[in-house]
């Protein structure tokens, strides 16, 4: 059974012989324009090839068993086992081309950690670290020592929000803690390090230890030999931080959801689904990700007492997803019985004496291998069926288009030297008729392509702002509408004034505010931004292409009307030159522009700061409270607090300013969804089948501009560049043959065998 791989190293090679073809029948020097261009469109297609990254993200809780299960799949201890949440950090592995063990880590900047720590910054109110906060650089010793002082100076209760650390004193300790450790590796632009073979594991100082994660970006493996026996060009990417507190955390995941092909959730069987699963899954739907999304249930076979008990969690597991996912496929594998199973020999005795007594679970032993090979068998289905057997077939189809072109070019050349300079003018008349007509049709696509751009761009920015807008419905409306609503109980900060200031108390309020409105962002708004940019690519490009299908015909028939013309001039083409307009390739469009969706986390980087006023506010109503006392006989009771009055005016003040900043904020980036995204890749969008449809037509007159000079060679001269025409020419139609026999190897029989 052909592999995705397999299909694809075939493209691969079909490309690589007619580059070298075409760079062969380039040294003829007949013409400097046709082998050009097709050989442009050869070598942007080996690039989309090589470059193309089929991404699989394995999400899950703390502790459900995501680094064993991607451990299991390449058959070793790759990534650090039960490190639990540290930081967002997402370890991409993959197949090594060099076939060896290699570890590169990408470091942040001295720019991005400085911008980070001043973000972090606004843990202190105003009046802390003001001297420094705008100038801040760690690399300054004393702007070092005066964060450590504000930090060491904080009560527990600035520490502390939401029943968890902190997440910017967790930030700014780890990096005060790690600074002396990495300061000698990172640059001020793109730091790296690379660890091979023996130095492999020691990429994990950098992923199993908080204060020197906090320092790096991403971490990409490459494995010499997989026990997967992964196939190149495909990306599994273990995503920390779906469920961490920090909500900046979980939009680093969403930006690399938001680019994966394939999402693997792992849950624990000692679990079953857990209330952070269905908060998790709930993202992942609003994201559009679900029908991408397949279950693992990752069996640890110590905690169940045989194959009825196992299956019996699996079952309410599956029952529990389909209230989520509409008939989710699951799978029950043991990932550390799979692991365990590839180097027996390599494992410690603890561990040996854990695989022996399951080894004599021979029912749940053979459930997990059983269910291990359909899960693979679903794995490399996915991959060659649907959007990406689709893909395959494109490529083909613009293999087959540059072939069959250069096929019937040389025929056009030889026949043309075979002629007297009559014959030749008839012919070269015919095929300049043929030009100018697909140079007009070519004219009416663009000018269709730039109407439709105008109408289509004009519908994107009224589709962006009412669905990003303040009014009621939109996005914005939203933000809005939760941050004015926002309500806390007064009474449970009356305790912490007797511990401490005012102004602290205040401070720990507002922590506690930003923490649930950038869950928010992030649970809420986030994933519903990245579903609508979905459904908009979709709807550009089917667009743009509904707009142009009429042509289509018409191309038809122009190809048509040109290969009779030929025909009747005594010269049949070898090869058909008909080929259907398909839709461009969204992944290829994206990473050859270079064009990106904005960063999730933008939309949470926010600032806010907490402002000495309301202190002052404080002591006016202690003031005029005592005042009022030294009138009264009775003094005012515990509701009628200084400080209740004094916490819900500044609050409301916090609340207004922070409604203002964050709109400013959404509609900075909204700006930058509509601009710098939406617009820009319909143009690109346009371009991409404008130029797919000039290349369709390709007329061999741009390939006579040099016949002249052929014609005046000598007789012989001109007998030897035909005979190495007729050369290529035999080539590209053997080309043509091994195209169609895959092209035929593609069909639905196939995709349906895989995917039953």
């Amino acid at each position: 059974m052909k592999t995705y791989h397999g299909v694809k190293e075939e493209i691969l090679a079909i490309t690589e012989t007619l580059i070298s073809l075409l760079e062969t029948v380039s040294e003829y020097q007949i013409s400097s324009t046709v082998p050009t261009a097709w050989m442009d469109t050869c070598l942007l297609l080996r690039r989309h090839l090589n470059e193309e990254i089929f991404r699989v993200a394995v999400v899950g809780t703390i502790k459900s068993g995501k680094s064993t299960f991607i451990n299991s799949l390449f058959g070793a201890d790759y990534l650090k086992r039960g490190a639990g949440v540290i930081t967002s950090l997402v370890t991409r592995m993959k197949s090594s081309k060099e076939g060896v063990l290699k570890a590169t880590v990408f470091f942040k900047n001295w720019e991005e950690i400085n911008s980070e720590m001043k973000y972090s910054m606004n843990l202190f109110p105003a009046g802390i670290l003001d001297d420094i906060r705008e100038s801040f650089d760690i690399r300054s010793e004393s702007n070092r020592n005066e964060l450590r002082k504000a930090l060491g100076a904080l009560d527990s209760e600035r520490l502390i929000t939401g029943d968890t650390r902190n997440v910017n004193a967790v930030y700014l300790n780890s990096y005060l803690s790690g600074f002396d450790k990495v300061k000698d590796v990172i640059f001020d632009q793109d730091p790296v390090i690379v660890y091979k073979e023996d130095a492999f594991h020691d990429h994990r100082q950098f992923t199993g230890n908080e204060v020197l994660a906090v320092y790096v970006r991403d971490v990409e493996l490459e494995i010499g030999s997989p026990g997967l026996e992964l196939q190149p060009g495909i990306e599994i990417a273990d995503c920390q931080g779906s469920d961490s507190p920090n909500p900046i955390h979980l939009a680093q995941v969403q930006d690399y959801l938001n680019q994966a092909h394939m999402l693997v959730y792992v849950i624990s069987s000692r679990t079953g689904l857990r209330q952070g699963d269905i908060r998790f899954l709930n993202i992942i739907k609003k994201m559009g990700l679900s029908e991408s999304s397949v279950f693992v249930v990752n069996a640890d076979f110590s905690e169940h007492e045989g194959i009825n008990d196992l299956k019996a969690i699996v079952d309410r597991t599956s029952e529990d997803l389909a209230l989520i996912n509409s008939e989710p496929s699951v799978f029950t594998v043991s990932a550390l019985h799979n692991l365990f199973s590839e180097n027996p020999r390599g494992l410690s005795e603890k561990d040996r004496m854990r695989l022996s007594q399951w080894d004599m679970e021979n029912e749940l032993v053979e459930f997990s291998r059983a269910q291990t090979r359909e899960f693979f068998d679903f794995f490399q289905a996915s991959l060659t069926s649907g959007r990406y057997g689709l893909l395959l077939n494109n490529h083909l189809d613009r293999l087959r288009g540059v072939t069959g072109s250069l096929a019937g070019w040389t025929e056009v050349i030889r026949d043309v030297l075979s002629r007297d300079s009559s014959g030749v003018s008839k012919m070269v008349a015919n095929i300049n008729l043929h030009k100018e007509k697909m140079g007009r049709i070519s004219g009416l696509v663009r000018s269709t392509l730039d109407g439709a751009i105008q109408k289509l761009r004009k519908d994107l920015k009224s589709s962006a702002e009412g669905f990003m807008s303040e009014g009621h419905g939109g996005l914005l409306y939203e933000i809005r509408d939760y941050i004015n609503s926002y309500s806390i109980s007064f009474e449970e900060y009356e305790d912490r004034l007797a511990l401490t200031t005012f102004q602290n108390v205040l401070h720990v309020a507002y922590q506690e505010f930003k923490q649930k409105l950038d869950t928010f962002m992030t649970e809420q708004i986030n994933p519903r931004i990245m579903n609508y940019v979905r459904e908009k690519e979709s709807e550009i490009a089917a667009y743009l292409l509904a707009a142009v299908q009429p042509y289509d015909v018409m191309i038809q028939d122009a190809l048509s009307e040109y290969e009779s013309a030929m025909a009747g001039l005594g010269l049949k083409l070898p090869v058909q030159m008909k080929s259907h307009l398909t839709a461009p390739d969204m992944d290829s469009i994206k990473s050859i522009s270079g064009i990106k969706l904005p960063s999730a986390v933008a939309l949470i980087r926010y600032s806010v700061k907490v402002k000495t006023e309301a202190s002052a506010r404080f002591g006016f109503y202690r003031s005029l409270t005592m005042i009022r006392n030294f009138f009264k006989k009775e003094k005012e009771t515990s509701k009628d607090k200084d400080y209740f009055r004094a916490l819900k005016g500044a609050l409301s003040s916090l609340k207004k300013e922070t409604d203002e900043n964050v709109s400013f904020h959404f509609k900075s980036y909204k700006e930058n969804l509509k601009f710098q995204y939406l617009l820009k890749l319909s143009d690109v969008i346009a371009d991409s089948i404008e130029n797919e449809i000039s290349a369709r037509f390709m007329s061999y007159a741009d390939g006579l501009s040099k016949i002249d000079e052929v014609m005046g060679e000598t007789i012989a001269d001109r007998e030897k560049i035909r005979e190495l025409l007729e050369g290529s020419g035999n080539e590209a139609l053997d080309i043509v043959k091994r195209i169609d026999a895959l092209s035929e190897s593609l069909d639905d029989k196939f995709f349906a065998a895989l995917e039953a």
